[in-house]
Order: C-alpha cells, then structure tokens, then sequence
C-alpha cells in the first residue's frame, strides 16, 4: 500500500485519538469500548494492526453516548487532513489486478471498488478485510490495518453463507466484522491475534450496547453521589446467573445510603443484565428441565429428615432442577406417595403442609412453598394454573429486588409477571393470556386468605386500573398497528405516544420524535403515555412502522427498559 497515504491516514487518526483522550468523558468510554472490540480486560496487549483497527471503530464509526454523535464529526478541527472522511468497512475478494490497479468486488452489496496498492500486494483471489478510504481520485486507499487471507476462497464463500444465514438489511460493522472473521482466523499478512478464549459470539442485532448503557449507569450514580460504582456492577452482572444475587443488596444499599434515582438505576441494572446474557437461557420463558433422576445424597450420621430436606432442596437448586421433579423426590423423601400409586386426598392434604414445615429455618422465602402447597390442596399438578405461578416464582427470585415471600409482593411484581405473559403470547391472544394469569393468581390468593391469613388484593387491585383495564385497547392497538416488515427499519425499541389527533399520533423516541399518519379508528384507541414496541422506518419527521408492534401501558417501561 502507498506508503505515503498509509501515513497520512495513520497520522490523522493518531490526532483524532489525542482529541478523544483529552475530554475525560471519552477516556472512560474508550475503556469500555475496548473491552467489546477486543473481548478482553484491560492491559492486555494487542497487536498493532488490531489496535489500529479498534481506533478506525471506536473514532470513525461507533457513535458516542457522551458526544451524542460520532466522535471524528465532533472532534474534527479547520485545517485537518480530510484523509479520513468517506471510508467504508467491509469484505473483499480480489478479481483483477494490472499493476497498481486492482479490482476487488464488495461481498456484502456485490459493487466492484477500485483499489489503490503498491504492484505485487495483491492477487486474484485473495480476500482483504478491513476499512478502506475514498480519494479524490475516485479511487480506495486501504487502511494499513486490512487483513489479507490468500488463498480466500474458502473464506469468502463461508462469509457469504453466514451473511446469507444472518438475513440482515444492512452492512456489518467494523465490530461484528472483527468478531466474525479476524478473531476467528489467521490472516496470511497479519500475525495472529492471542489466545483469549472462546470467540463470544457477536452482538448482530443487538439492543443496547453494554458500553451505552454502562455510561447511563455511571451518570445515575454520579448524580446520586456514587460515582466509580459502575465498571465493578458490570463485571458482577456479567458473571452472575441470578441478576437480583447483584441487584437486591445493590439497590438497598443505593435506597438507604444515596440519593441514587432508584427507578431508572433499576431499569438500567435490569437492562445491562439482559445486555451481558443475551441469548443465554435466563433469558427465555422458564421452561420445565428434562428429568435427569433423582440427586444422590451422602449420610450424615445423626442428621434429621427436616435436615436432609433442606440439603436436597440447597442442592436441587444449585443444579437448577426442574422445581416440579424436585418436589418430587422429596415428598418421596418425606413419605408421601404420588396420587397413582394409591395415596389418596386426606394424606396428601396432610403430609403437604408437613414436608413445608420440615424445610422451615432455610431462607428460601414462603412463596414457593405456599404455591406448593396450594397445588397439593387443590389437585392442580400438570395444571396450566402450575406453569403460570412455577413461571411467577422464577421471575420473583430473578427479581432485581427479589420478593420471596408471600407478604412481600407487591403491584409492580404481579405487573412484571402479567407483561411477561402478555408479550410472549400470540398478538390475537394477549388478552386472554394476561386474563388466564391474573385468575391464576387470584385463585392462589384466595386460598392464601383462607388458610394462611395472607393475602394479595392490594397487589391484584393495582394491576386492574393499570393493565386490565386496557387489555382489549392495547392488542386491538398492537394487531392493527402491526406492518410488513420494510427496509431500513431501525432497531426496535420503546416508543412513548404523545400528541394524538384524528389522522394520525406522534411518538418519541430515545433521541428524536416523529409523527406516524393513521386513520381515526386507530387514532381513538391510542391514549397519552401508551408505550408501543416497534421499530420504524424515518422519512424526516415522520415515520412509518415496520414489522410487529406491541403496544404496552405507560407503567410498563420501568419493567421492560
């Protein structure tokens, strides 16, 4: 590559950087933008080709949260070199090559782009991966940082088949590009990268990226008075399986000791868990696990049955269990027969509460054991009432401030439970899903009252004005809202409704408000401060929507970001 222009290019970069360095704002976003190119924690060493690469990201392209922009469209001064506008990032395989021309074609929109290289750099063949840079020639400068794999085919035609695979609308980012290719293979003109691991998979279509959200997270703390908290919540979050374990001692210390905005820090710790285990099973609809036999115990001598109990149950639920197998074998362990094998309701309904009392002294909290309890009582095993409360103590103990007692749970728990139902069932069938749930829960109450003097109409009350209420309008809302799905939609996220008239409503968004044209009949079941979920297509001020939509009370936003 010509010498000269690498320079130039290098040199301006190296400039934009020093920039970046001097506000204190970027210093720590750098940080945490490292961290997700590379996959690795700080001070490890890179090689310079990947570090030159990582600058070309996180200066030319990655948008900055503290800049509101990107960084070289803020940064750039009069009198700078303009080496560094009009670059692309992608793949490339090599056609032609005539001395200092070459000819490569672009694989992931198929135009041919000009190459400018020194004679000999290049073959037909070989793929090149990395930023180039326009000229005023019309032709590309490479960035000294290109990988070259030679021979490439084999390579060019396994990106193809996972560009094909991932089915996005858009180009890959210099990010996703490293992840996928660079940190997976050799290239023949660039020394290997270390060993870190296992390749994570990369974030294609992610939400929020961890650093965005990071950066809110330490601007919450800061105002509250606790700043410098944030890297090390990450780090646990990232490393806990159960987000409340991190959250619940978090947020109690944040209530009695700062003057942290509880409500938005919860929001965020919530949202940068789900950001750190995208993909992972916490994420999904608890689903009940596959028998895998009973756990075998060792003897304690001298131990009690009450003793053995609460060990099995400790060591069930660091295997993660199935809770319904669990039980299970301890009621086989308490001595209670399964209904087929002849038991019949009297001594069911009196060993239950026996095997509960049994486990008393262990702070698993009432709730689960109640419910248990309650399933006995009421013959409902394999019930779909089951799946709904086994569903709602698994989001309770995954709380970020987990209530696992029965007197604990509040409105806003049994909202957490009834959106969860209401977004992952069917659009037509969203209502009834949430009204299934809520009767599910009443039932339990119901009993809870009579038997136990516990009860959760408060809870249930303030569910009903919030969600109930507009159960029928907001799926009517979601159903006739929702589009094919169009090209150039944004990534999809929370909209707040606002400004309602008879053809049309304008939402806003995280950064920007549009107004979305409708008929009148769509325009009456809106009301102020709906939440939609859906993603959109900008034509300036206004939009249209794209794919789904799912439309949610305003109360909602705290418990799904």
């Amino acid at each position: 590559m010509a010498s000269s222009d690498a320079l130039r290019l290098q040199t301006a970069l190296l400039q934009l950087h020093r920039r970046a360095l001097q506000d204190h704002r970027l210093q720590a976003e750098l940080a945490r933008a490292r961290r997700e190119f590379f996959g690795v924690e700080p001070g490890v060493k890179v090689r310079p080709t990947a570090e030159l690469r990582f600058l070309e990201w996180a200066l030319l392209e990655r948008e900055s949260l503290a800049l509101a922009s990107i960084p070289s469209d803020v940064l750039a001064e009069p009198g700078d070199d303009d080496a560094l506008t009009g670059s692309a990032v992608g793949v490339y395989t090599v056609e032609s090559v005539e001395e200092e021309r070459v000819d490569a074609r672009d694989l992931q929109d198929e135009d041919t782009v000009e190459l400018l290289v020194p004679q000999g750099t290049l073959q037909i063949g070989d793929l090149m991966v990395g930023r180039i840079y326009g000229t005023l020639r019309g032709t590309w400068q490479p960035s000294a940082a290109v990988a070259i794999y030679r021979p490439g085919a084999a390579l060019a035609k396994a990106f193809q088949r996972d560009l094909k695979r991932l089915e996005l609308e858009r180009r890959l980012t210099q990010v996703e590009i490293e992840h996928l290719l660079l940190r997976q293979q050799t290239p023949d003109h660039e020394l290997a990268a270390p060993d870190t691991g296992p390749t994570p998979a990369p974030k294609l279509i992610p939400g929020r990226q961890v650093e965005h959200i990071e950066a809110e997270l330490e601007t919450v703390l800061s105002a509250g008075g606790v700043p410098g908290l944030t890297t090390e919540v990450s780090d646990s979050l990232a490393q806990t399986e159960r987000m409340g374990a991190v959250t619940g001692p978090l947020l109690e210390q944040l209530a009695f000791e700062t003057e942290v905005d509880l409500d938005r820090a919860r929001r965020l710790l919530i949202e940068l868990w789900n950001a750190h285990h995208s993909g992972s099973p916490q994420e999904l609809s608890p689903e009940p696990a596959k028998p895998r036999g009973p756990i075998e115990l060792a003897e304690i001598p001298g131990e009690t049955l009450g003793e053995r109990l609460a060990r099995l149950l400790n060591e069930g639920l660091s295997q993660k269990r199935d809770v319904t197998e669990l039980f299970r074998q301890l009621e086989a362990m308490a001595g209670i027969e399964d209904e087929e094998e002849g038991a019949d309701d009297d001594a069911l309904g009196d060993a239950g509460p026996a095997m509960i009392h049994a486990l008393e002294g262990e702070d698993f909290g009432d709730l689960a054991p109640l419910v248990t309890e309650y399933l006995w009582e009421t013959a409902q095993s394999g019930s779909e009432a089951e799946g709904l409360l086994q569903l709602w103590i698994a989001l309770q103990q995954n709380a970020a401030l987990p209530h696992t007692n029965l007197d604990d749970v509040t409105g806003q728990d049994l909202m957490r439970l009834l959106l969860h139902v209401y977004l992952r069932a069917e659009p037509t069938g969203r209502a009834a899903a949430v009204r299934t749930a809520f009767a599910a829960v009443t039932a339990f109450s119901v009993w809870a009252e009579a038997t136990q003097e516990l009860s959760l109409k408060s809870a249930l009350l303030s569910c009903q004005g919030h969600l109930l209420d507009h159960l029928d309008r907001l799926q009517e809302v979601g159903i006739r809202l929702t589009t094919a799905t169009k090209e150039g939609a944004s990534t999809p996220g929370l909209l707040h409704v606002e400004d309602i008239a008879v053809d049309g409503f304008g939402v806003r968004g995280d950064e920007s408000s549009h107004w979305i044209e409708t008929t009148t009949q769509i325009a009456t079941l809106l009301r102020h401060g709906d939440l939609l979920l859906a993603a959109l297509v900008e034509h300036g001020t206004e939009a249209i929507f794209s794919g789904p939509v799912v439309a949610l009370p305003a109360d909602a936003e705290a418990l799904v970001g």
